[in-house]
């Protein structure tokens, strides 16, 4: 382990890295659960018809919080997917460069569009 600056009692820090397979397994449990919860949602207001399901303020609360999770999840898979696909165009446009005026026009593309 390498060693950090110290802290503000002397003692070194370890570093702060998540291992790779425990963040996966918080992903894929928090995309189960918000499904989970989603669907006992969708159960209780079947059974109880959207009129009873919204008069119990628990339920509101609850389908709350379950939507807010899953537009955050949906957020956070279109943004992974769309750095992932920016990456891969940039990859692609670097395989395309031929030549040196091309590396010069790739680079200075952006800044013509912003300069106007």
């Amino acid at each position: 382990m390498e060693r950090q600056p110290l802290t503000r009692n002397g003692e070194w820090r370890r570093s702060c890295v998540q291992p790779v397979t425990l963040t996966l397994v918080l992903e894929y449990s928090n995309l189960f659960f918000s499904s989970l919860f989603a669907v006992e949602m969708l159960l209780k207001m079947i059974a109880e018809g959207l009129f009873g399901y919204v008069k119990n303020g628990f339920n509101l609360f609850d389908s709350f919080i379950v939507i807010l999770r899953l537009v955050l999840n949906m957020s956070v898979l279109l943004l992974t997917y769309s750095v992932l696909a920016a990456m891969c165009h940039a990859y692609h446009d670097y395989v395309q460069l031929d030549s040196m005026e091309s590396l010069q026009f790739l680079i200075l593309e952006p800044v013509l569009w912003t300069c106007g």
